[in-house]
C-alpha cells in the first residue's frame, strides 16, 4: 500500500445523481478526503475543471450537458495528471475500452463499496509516484473484482 496524504488531494465527482454524489463524497470523507467538489453535469465538470486543478476525477458516464467520457477526454488534455476513474452501471468490454480510450485509468461498477473506492485511491497513490511519462504512469487499471476476488483487468 502507498502512503499518501489523503486530505491534500484535490478531486472532482461529476454525477447527476445527487445521492451518487453524497455516497461518494462520504465515502471519500471516511478514507480522510478533505478537498472535494462536485458537478452534476459534464459542462459544469469541464468548467470547474478550468478554473482548478484537480489529481483525481471520479466521472459517470451518463451525465447530461457532456457525458462522464467527454470530461475524461477534456482533462486528458488540460490536466493530463488528473487521474480519472470512471464510475458506471454499465459493465460492457465496449464501454469500458471507450473509458480507457478517453483518458480513464480506473473503472469502477456501481453499485460500488468503500473497498473498491479506496482501491482507487491506492492506484491513483501508486502512479503518483511514478516518474511522468513512464510506462507504469499510463497503464489503466480496472478496480473491479470477479466474484472469487481476483482482480479483473
Amino acid at each position: 500500500m502507498y502512503r499518501m496524504d489523503a486530505g491534500k488531494i484535490e478531486i472532482l465527482v461529476a454525477d447527476d445523481m445527487a445521492d451518487m454524489q453524497m455516497l461518494l463524497g462520504r465515502i471519500l470523507r471516511e478514507l480522510g478526503c478533505r478537498r472535494i467538489a462536485y458537478a452534476s453535469n459534464g459542462a459544469d465538470a469541464i468548467e470547474q475543471a478550468r478554473g482548478h486543478k484537480f489529481h483525481l476525477a471520479f466521472l459517470d458516464i451518463n451525465m447530461p450537458k457532456g457525458n462522464g467520457l467527454e470530461v475524461a477526454k477534456a482533462l486528458k488534455v488540460n490536466q493530463p495528471r488528473c487521474f480519472c476513474a470512471i464510475v458506471s452501471g454499465e459493465n460492457s468490454a465496449d464501454t469500458v475500452r471507450e473509458a480507457l480510450a478517453a483518458g480513464a485509468r480506473a473503472y469502477v461498477l456501481k453499485p460500488f463499496s468503500a473497498r473498491k473506492i479506496a482501491e482507487v485511491l491506492e492506484k491513483y497513490a501508486a502512479s503518483a509516484t511514478v516518474a511522468p511519462g513512464s510506462r507504469a504512469s499510463r497503464t489503466p487499471v480496472n478496480c473491479q473484482r470477479a466474484a472469487d476476488g481476483k482482480k479483473l483487468r
